[in-house]
């Protein structure tokens, strides 16, 4: 961080104000609720009971803001909740009216329904706890002119990230997924607020939802991505997140046939196109794991068994089966083959296919006694050919790089399943899925 983009000063609450400060698109939700509100009106008032004594200050912590040169705008980079809460107290404390001139901080514009939702039962909450302890000028005088924050100013906005992410004001680092959002949020040039706020929202309730975007982006996507590639793909954090950039609004007319290709026809490892393209292409695949595994979806029904002998539904019997680490990596691996697979090949076959990948996936629980995420690595990402007991036939030993580099799918489908011994005997439910390819210790298949 170099010293021309960052100044670091004390201000108070009341120089705070005097700028016009923005809540920037790609900022959370307001979510603070009455215990967050309780707990900071509780610190100011403990100080002000002391400031009569004595010249007390009451320090609320680090406020950073990015400012673009040439303009006289400030971005909350991090400090929205606090500066949002201040806010609205100061407002109950000036009998409900702006506390400020201008520049106003009542004109920035919420772009979440949550934010609303809070914002109503704190301003609540806020109006009972000044009337019941008889606030009135003396507080608010303090408020404006006691309590200050150490403000970090800073115009580089890739700098004022990282310093969020290591700073975060409760000591947790943004997920990489958020700064993702932020990235791509700057990159929606010329894109109406409205559509730029339906994609916030959109955004926001993926994070707790079933099909969360922990889930579509760590594990999936972002896996898939990587091994592509044969780099190892355990952690998904802030350091890693170019793999979900690309090109960029203002270049688009540059890579126009790529464009069109991509837009007719998505695929799991396209590259990227920032803004739009990217919040795009997680919609699409957050939808597509759904239509693929949700309750009756077309992997995650009564028809796909473990065997033709065996009429447990094969999907539900594999996530049944993920209590151990292990178990739950490997079905981990299982859906992202069974993704890229429909991804290319639609449902072609698709009963054959989710099976041959089921099979080829677990016999690995079979083999091993112990499976690491390593162990599904190094089984997903090799790539050399192997000679089968015919003496002619030669085919690649992983299954995810034929579905990888398959043209047909006739290539997945013919795939040839070796043979397992069982090492791990507490895995009936995997010895079932691969009935027909166990050989006992004879060398007899049981």
């Amino acid at each position: 961080m170099t010293q021309r983009n960052v100044e670091v000063r004390i201000e108070t609450v009341n120089k705070m104000f005097n700028r016009k400060l923005t809540i920037p698109d790609y900022q959370r939700p307001y979510k603070w609720q009455a215990k967050h509100i309780k707990q900071l009106v509780d610190d100011i008032y403990s100080y002000f009971i002391k400031e009569k004594d004595k010249n007390q200050e009451c320090r609320l912590g680090v406020i950073v803001l990015h400012k673009d040169e040439g303009k006289d705008e400030y971005d909350i980079v991090d400090g929205q909740q606090r500066l949002t809460s201040l806010f609205l107290l100061l407002y109950v404390l000036n009998d409900n009216k702006n506390p400020f001139g201008e520049p106003n901080f009542l004109n920035n514009v919420f772009n979440h329904s949550q934010s609303f939702e809070n914002i109503k039962q704190n301003y609540e909450y806020l109006k009972s706890y000044v009337k019941d302890l008889g606030l009135g000028d003396d507080f608010k005088k303090f408020v404006r002119g006691k309590c200050t924050f150490a403000t970090v100013i800073l115009t580089d906005i890739d700098e004022a990230f990282q310093y969020f992410d290591s700073q975060n004001s409760r000591g947790k680092s943004l997920e990489a997924y958020d700064l993702l959002k932020a990235y791509h949020l700057r990159e929606m040039v010329g894109v109406d607020k409205p559509a730029i706020q339906s994609t916030v929202e959109q955004w926001e309730r993926a994070i707790t939802h079933p099909i969360s975007l922990k889930l579509i982006i760590n594990d999936i996507l972002y896996r898939h991505r990587e091994w592509g590639r044969f780099r190892s793909a355990e952690y998904f954090d802030g350091q890693k997140v170019d793999i979900f950039k690309g090109i960029k609004s203002k270049d688009k007319d540059r890579h126009i046939q790529t464009l069109l290709r991509h837009l007719s026809s998505p695929d799991m490892n396209m590259p990227m196109f920032d803004g739009v393209g990217f919040f795009d292409y997680i919609a699409h695949y957050r939808q597509l794991y759904g239509s693929l595994f949700d309750d009756g979806g077309l992997v995650n029904n009564e028809q796909i068994t473990l065997s033709d002998k065996n009429n447990e539904p094969l999907y539900q019997t594999l996530r049944a089966n993920t209590g151990r680490v292990g178990d739950f990596y490997l079905f981990t691996l299982f859906r992202i083959m069974v993704m890229a697979y429909y991804d290319k090949f639609g449902d072609y076959e698709l009963k054959r296919a989710v099976r041959k990948i089921a099979q080829w996936v677990y016999r690995l629980r079979l083999e091993k006694t112990r499976v690491s995420f390593a162990t599904i690595e190094n089984y997903g990402m090799k790539d050399i050919s192997v000679a089968f007991n015919d003496g002619d036939h030669q085919q690649m030993n992983s299954l995810y790089n034929v579905i990888r580099c398959a043209s047909t799918p006739n290539e997945v489908l013919d795939f040839q399943i070796k043979q397992v011994n069982i090492e791990f005997k507490n895995a009936e439910y995997a010895e079932q899925l691969l009935s027909g390819l166990v050989i006992n210790k004879s060398g007899e298949k049981q």
